[in-house]
C-alpha cells in the first residue's frame, strides 16, 4: 500500500511539474513556475514513500516504513491519504511481529 501510495505521489509531483503546458513547452522548460517547488517535495515524498513500502516488505526497517506510509499520506491524493493510513495501522499491529 505505501508503494502504491508512493507512485500516485510521483505522479502527482509529475503533473504538477509538467502538466500544465503552454504552447506545447513544459512551464519548467520556460521558466520556474510557483508550483516547481511543490512538486519537487512532492516527488521527494513519493521516493521516500517507495523506499519505505520497500523496506515495509523485506521488515527491516520499520521506521523508515512508517515514515515512507506518512509521506505517501501527503503527496498520493485523496487515495493516497486512505492507503498511508491503512498502511501505518497495518505497520503497527505488525510491529509486534517484528
Amino acid at each position: 500500500m505505501t508503494i502504491i501510495a508512493g507512485l500516485l505521489a510521483l505522479f502527482n509531483g509529475f503533473m504538477a511539474l509538467f502538466g500544465e503546458a503552454s504552447s506545447g513547452m513544459p512551464d519548467v522548460v520556460i521558466d520556474l513556475n510557483r508550483y516547481t517547488a511543490c512538486a519537487t517535495m512532492i516527488m521527494i515524498f513519493g521516493a521516500v514513500a517507495i523506499l519505505g513500502g520497500i523496506s515495509a516488505i523485506r521488515g527491516k526497517n520499520i521506521s523508515l516504513a512508517l515514515a515512507g506510509a506518512a509521506l505517501g499520506m501527503m503527496g498520493g491524493g485523496i487515495v493516497g491519504f486512505w492507503l498511508g493510513v491503512t498502511a501505518i495501522l497495518l505497520l503497527f499491529l505488525s510491529s509486534a511481529d517484528l
